[in-house]
């Protein structure tokens, strides 16, 4: 996985000096998202909302948790 801003990816200074690795990584985000590869060397990632960002912590808090020691304590946390 490769992670980088708006600079890394299209600044003149980021993937753009090389390119066989400009077209690699290029991924044409004007398209309908609906039809996005989740293979693709890009993905577009949806924005959180509330809900989803408290999805995400749940799932995890129950990865965190279940190795714990103290799952109890992860949990009482959790819920501030």
């Amino acid at each position: 996985m490769i992670t980088g801003t708006t600079g890394f990816f299209d600044g003149p200074q980021g993937v753009g000096r090389l390119e066989p690795l400009a077209q690699r990584l290029h991924v044409d985000f004007a398209t309908d998202p609906r039809f996005d590869n989740p293979r693709a060397v890009q993905i577009r990632l949806s924005p959180f909302n509330l809900d989803r960002l408290s999805e995400v912590g749940r799932k995890v808090r129950d990865i965190l948790r279940d190795p714990c020691e103290r799952p109890r304590a992860i949990v009482r946390c959790g819920h501030r």
